[in-house]
C-alpha cells in the first residue's frame, strides 16, 4: 500500500478535493467543504481559517485563481490551460484509488511501464536548481555503456517514456538521454551554466522528443468514424479540422514531420492518408510498400 495519509501529505489531498469540487461548477464556501469531507473521513472539520487557507496556497502555490461572485467559488479559465495540475490531481487520484482497499492487484489495472525512470527526478531538479553537472551511465540500446557528464535544463515526458535533457559537456550541444537508460546518476562538484535553451518554443511544434526539422503544414484525411476521437483528444494543439463530409475530413497541423509523427500516423491504419506535404506523403508511402513486402506471402 502506499501511504499519503498524514501531514503534508492529507493537506495536500484537501486543495486537490477543493479544486476537484470547482471543476465543474461554482459552489458556495459549504458545498466544497461539504463536497472535500464527505471524499474523505480522515480529513476532519474544516473552519473558515483552514478554508481561506487552502485558498491562498491554492493561488500562491498552485497558480489556480478562484474568484467569488454572487454567494459562489469559481475557477477562473486559466486553469483549463494548466496541464501540470492536471496532472497533479489525476496522479493523486491514482494513488488514492490504489489506497482504496482490496483495489491493488484487483480492480484496477495498470499499463506495465518502465519502473525506473523516475528514481533521478529529484537529482537532477536539484543540479538545475544548483546550476550543478550531473555524470551518469549511459545503457545506449545501439551503442552499449559510456559515461556522459552533462548540465541538466529540463525533464521531459514524450511517449511514456521521460528525458533527461541536458547540455552535454564534452560534445558542447544539447542533448536528449532516456532515463530508463540512465544509471549511476550523482551529482558532481562542477557547476555549468548552459547556453540558453527554451523547452517550450523547441517542442511547440513537434510531436515527441526530436526538434531539428522544419516545421510543414501537414494535412491529414481521416474517415469519418474517426472525428469523435479526434476531437475529444487531438493530435497537436495547432489541429484545425476542415473540409468534412459524409465521409472525410481533414485535419491540418503545423508540425515538424519528425519519425514520431510518422509512428502517431501509421497507428490509424486505413482511417487515415497524408495529403501533404508531398515529402511526408511518400516517406509514409514507402514505409508502407516495405510492409506489404514482408507480409506479401
Amino acid at each position: 500500500m502506499i501511504h499519503l495519509k498524514m501531514g503534508q501529505e492529507l493537506i495536500t489531498k484537501r486543495q486537490i478535493l477543493f479544486v476537484k469540487a470547482l471543476r465543474n461548477k461554482p459552489s458556495t464556501q459549504k458545498e466544497i467543504i461539504d463536497y472535500i469531507t464527505t471524499r474523505d473521513e480522515e480529513i476532519g472539520p474544516i473552519d473558515r481559517n483552514m478554508f481561506e487557507r487552502d485558498k491562498r496556497t491554492i493561488k500562491n502555490v498552485w497558480n489556480v485563481e478562484i474568484n467569488y461572485k454572487a454567494g459562489k467559488y469559481e475557477i477562473i479559465d486559466s486553469y483549463n490551460d494548466n496541464d501540470s495540475i492536471k496532472r497533479l490531481i489525476s496522479s493523486y487520484e491514482l494513488i488514492y484509488a490504489l489506497n482504496r482497499p482490496h483495489t491493488l492487484h484487483q480492480n484496477l489495472y495498470l499499463q506495465r511501464t518502465a519502473t525506473n525512470q523516475t528514481k533521478y527526478f529529484d537529482d537532477i531538479l536539484n543540479a538545475i536548481d544548483h546550476k550543478n553537472v550531473i555524470e551518469f551511465q549511459l545503457d545506449s540500446y545501439e551503442r552499449g555503456k559510456s559515461k556522459r557528464k552533462c548540465a541538466p535544463v529540463a525533464i521531459k515526458e514524450a511517449n511514456h517514456r521521460w528525458y533527461l535533457i541536458g547540455y552535454d559537456i564534452d560534445k558542447k550541444a544539447f542533448r536528449n538521454y532516456g532515463l530508463d537508460r540512465v544509471n549511476s546518476l550523482r551529482n558532481i562538484d562542477e557547476k555549468c551554466t548552459p547556453p540558453p535553451f527554451n523547452v517550450d518554443e523547441k517542442f511547440a511544434q513537434t510531436i515527441g522528443i526530436e526538434y531539428d526539422k522544419e516545421v510543414k503544414e501537414i494535412i491529414l484525411q481521416f474517415d469519418l468514424s474517426q472525428k469523435k476521437y479526434i476531437e475529444y483528444l487531438p493530435i497537436h494543439t495547432s489541429q484545425e479540422i476542415k473540409n468534412s463530409s459524409d465521409t472525410t475530413f481533414d485535419v491540418h497541423l503545423f508540425l515538424q514531420p519528425t519519425y514520431e509523427l510518422k509512428m502517431k500516423i501509421l497507428e490509424y491504419g486505413e482511417h487515415c492518408e497524408v495529403l501533404a506535404p508531398a515529402s511526408l506523403r511518400a516517406e509514409l508511402k514507402m514505409t508502407i510498400e516495405k510492409l506489404y513486402e514482408k507480409y506479401n506471402y
